[in-house]
């Protein structure tokens, strides 16, 4: 299984977009796994705020593009993490090019989990 974080720190309020490089077969099966996590562990000093996972299809959304362009590219709420203040499991069950993360951490992070089959 591959996974891929996006980490929202103290004083951020958005991530830098991430690639779903997702094979159809994927996407017609059970989707890509999506777990929030707010209760840190190890190192990871746990967060407290409000966090939301975002989508895009918009080429703009791209992460190899600034993130002047990333953030003008058009973004929708994921159906279920959205607002999120404690930890949520969920997952992306339609094709969607790029995820992020956007919200106001006060301490500590809040990471994502984004995992896939390989």
């Amino acid at each position: 299984m591959a996974v891929n974080r996006l980490s929202l720190a103290a004083g951020s309020t958005v991530t830098p977009s991430l690639s779903l490089l997702a094979s159809t077969q994927l996407w017609a099966g059970s989707g890509i796994s999506c777990l929030m996590n707010f209760s840190g562990g190890g190192p990871a000093v746990a967060g407290v705020g409000g966090v939301t996972l975002q989508v895009s299809n918009d080429p703009a959304a791209n992460p190899n593009n600034s993130l002047a362009q990333q953030a003008a590219a058009r973004w929708n709420n994921h159906d279920i993490l959205v607002g999120r203040i404690a930890d949520q499991n969920s997952s992306i069950v339609y094709p969607c090019a790029y995820v992020r993360l956007i919200g106001a951490v006060s301490s500590g992070t809040v990471t994502c989990a984004i995992g896939n089959a390989d």
